[in-house]
């Protein structure tokens, strides 16, 4: 294959989403590529590894919250509007649900050092790097398929699950996404049914509906 060639195929990979591997256990995982496109996807002790913090990034500014009139596809959250995609009837069981995003949301954490004017200190996803937490038939997840870093926290993922249930139902599988800001991108968060060899990057966005 010549360089250019295998250069393209490279970069449709790493835009591709990740594949969960068959015998997942429970707990969170980083999903990265190799060097040469391959997929590595690393268990996580989540006591003690975290994504790394984002410097002097800032949250955006917070809004009042807005209730969305109709079934439109954007909620206004405490932080922004996030656009949804729903599932639906894709219906999770709600302990496995529950657990599997506070396990991410875990991952996002901060360390106790704060902003001037921030409630927390956000932290930054790797370019071309996902976040996933496995709880027996769910999977949550927070994936940044762009080739910059992507910067969120606990704050924002909680209020992305929140323009989910709005949106989407309680425990109906659902992805959401803040709008790009200036040079600030935000990674697509979501959950859904865990099974082997799905690709739940690409999925996340897949379906036609953003209202159930």
């Amino acid at each position: 294959m010549r360089p250019a060639a295998l250069y393209l195929a490279t970069l449709l990979s790493l835009v591709s989403g990740f594949t969960l591997p068959e015998g997942l256990s429970d707990g969170v995982y980083m999903a990265s590529y190799g060097p040469n496109g391959n997929e590595i996807h690393t268990l996580i002790n989540s006591t003690v590894d975290k994504p790394f913090f984002a410097g002097t990034a800032e949250l955006p500014s917070e809004a009042d919250e807005v209730t969305t009139a109709g079934h439109g596809r954007h909620h206004r959250t405490q932080q922004r509007a996030v656009e949804t995609w729903c599932g639906c009837g894709w219906v999770m069981d709600y302990r496995n649900c529950d657990t599997a995003v506070e396990d991410l949301k875990a991952q996002f954490d901060h360390d106790g050092r704060t902003l001037p004017g921030s409630a927390e200190r956000p932290v930054t996803l790797r370019p071309h790097t996902s976040y996933y937490a496995v709880r027996g038939n769910v999977v949550a997840f927070a994936c940044n398929e762009n080739p910059s870093v992507a910067v969120t926290s606990r704050l924002q993922m909680t209020a992305i699950a929140q323009a989910i249930t709005r949106s989407c139902g309680w425990y109906v599988a659902g992805t959401g996404e803040y709008g790009r800001e200036g040079n600030v991108e935000y990674p697509l968060m979501g959950y859904m049914k865990h099974s082997a060899g799905l690709n739940f990057c690409r999925m996340a966005k897949s379906s036609p509906a953003h209202h159930c």
